[in-house]
């Protein structure tokens, strides 16, 4: 019989980033070009199987899609409470929501996060983007040191480039930290 571990996770960045196009690629492997703003959060749901030396663990990943939008900054801290892994993310074609990954994101989340010693990803997203792409790998691999991120992945919703990569590093992540596997 497999082991089931539950874990809360969050999602931050930029509106239109593709928070919520890498959750439903992840959870229900579909991509909607069409952009729909979350209003306030969205919490989606999925199981992963863990393979830790023959054994299975499940990990029941949920995700906490937090709006991005200036209008719910000051209901933000309420969705992060709780949390035990973290994913930040930006858009490849738009320098300013990288800049904010450190400006506006990591600063929000230390400070309202009760145990700041939980993994984060940092993922640049929309990496399919190509002829368009303003920030380099280079300056995220940088950027993921700076905020001491567990690690940097490039992704594409849109493809489904490295999206199971992401929420499955986490889950290993999650069973090292608060199971010592």
């Amino acid at each position: 019989m497999s082991e089931k571990y539950v874990y809360k996770t969050i999602i931050i960045g930029d509106p239109g980033v593709g928070k919520t196009s890498l959750i439903n690629r992840f959870v229900e492997e579909k991509f909607e070009s069409e952009y729909k703003a979350t209003i306030g959060t969205n919490i989606l749901k999925k199981e992963i199987i863990i393979n830790d030396q023959g054994e299975e663990k499940i990990v029941d990943l949920t995700v906490w899609d937090i709006a991005g939008q200036e209008k719910w900054k000051h209901y933000r801290h309420i969705y992060y409470r709780g949390s035990q892994g973290c994913f930040v993310v930006y858009d490849v074609s738009r320098p300013i929501t990288f800049k904010n990954v450190t400006e506006v994101w990591i600063r929000d989340l230390f400070n309202y996060l009760e145990n700041r010693d939980i993994p984060i990803i940092l993922i640049s997203n929309k990496n399919d983007l190509i002829d368009v792409r303003r920030v380099s790998e280079e300056e995220g691999i940088e950027c993921s040191r700076k905020i001491q991120a567990l690690t940097f992945i490039q992704t594409s919703a849109k493809t489904g480039e490295n999206v199971n990569k992401a929420f499955e590093t986490m889950a290993r992540a999650l069973l090292v930290k608060y199971e010592l596997i």
